[in-house]
């Protein structure tokens, strides 16, 4: 069974590793990196990942962070060979209700900057594992100021309620618990449109494929296993 999987805010597959070193044999996963360079829109990103999705084969799309609105319009233009939609740690619509905030900190403090103890803590919480910190710092290093800063402006202004509201597919929501950056409310929005979402709740931080892979690959693989 083929899973797309489309990372967050940082665009490549480097965080993904843990995750796949869990996912069983029987799902095939296709790893969708974002232009490391280019500025694109949600809209844009549509068109750019259109062109991997697998012809006259089933699947099923996983949405991290960031790319949950472009899994909603993937979703919302697919045939009947998409299966399920997968929300991880997203949101359908501007997360917070101060996010300038996190523009203007990222205008002033250049992403590379920050120090790396408190984003690790932010983000992969107290005693995180130190091989995902490496990580972390390895995709920080990747991921350019204006890039980040760009796709920080499309969360801010992005809303695809009206089109998930069309979306009549099984869906599965993976939560943490402790997350920080999306906060329930984005989770309670998507309910309020389809109260059918299967809901699984994990004590972790954001980067919930990264701190709980196994539970991930074991929700999803129940999910997928139940619809096929």
């Amino acid at each position: 069974m083929n899973l797309i999987l489309l990372p967050g805010l940082n665009g490549t597959s480097d965080l993904f590793s843990a995750f796949l070193d869990e996912l069983s044999v029987t799902i095939k996963p296709i790893v969708i990196e974002y232009p490391k360079d280019q500025l694109l829109s949600y809209d844009q990103l549509l068109v750019y990942v259109k062109e991997f999705i697998p012809k006259n084969e089933d699947y099923y799309i996983l949405g991290e962070s960031f790319s949950g609105p472009l899994a909603v319009l993937l979703a919302y233009e697919a045939d009947s060979y998409l299966k399920g939609l997968i929300f991880v740690s997203s949101f359908i619509k501007n997360p917070k209700k101060c996010p300038k905030f996190y523009q203007k900190m990222a205008e002033i403090i250049p992403l590379k900057k920050m120090p790396l103890d408190f984003l690790s803590r932010f983000l992969l919480g107290i005693g995180g594992d130190l091989k995902m910190k490496q990580a972390l710092v390895f995709v920080l290093k990747e991921i350019s100021d204006d890039v980040f800063i760009f796709r920080l402006n499309e969360i801010l202004k992005v809303d695809v309620t009206e089109k998930f509201k069309k979306i009549n597919i099984p869906c599965l929501y993976l939560r943490a618990k402790y997350d920080y950056l999306v906060p329930q409310k984005s989770l309670e929005h998507i309910l309020s449109y389809n109260q059918k979402v299967l809901v699984s709740y994990v004590a972790t931080t954001h980067f919930l494929l990264q701190n709980k892979p196994k539970f991930a690959s074991h929700e999803i693989e129940k999910f997928i296993c139940n619809i096929h």
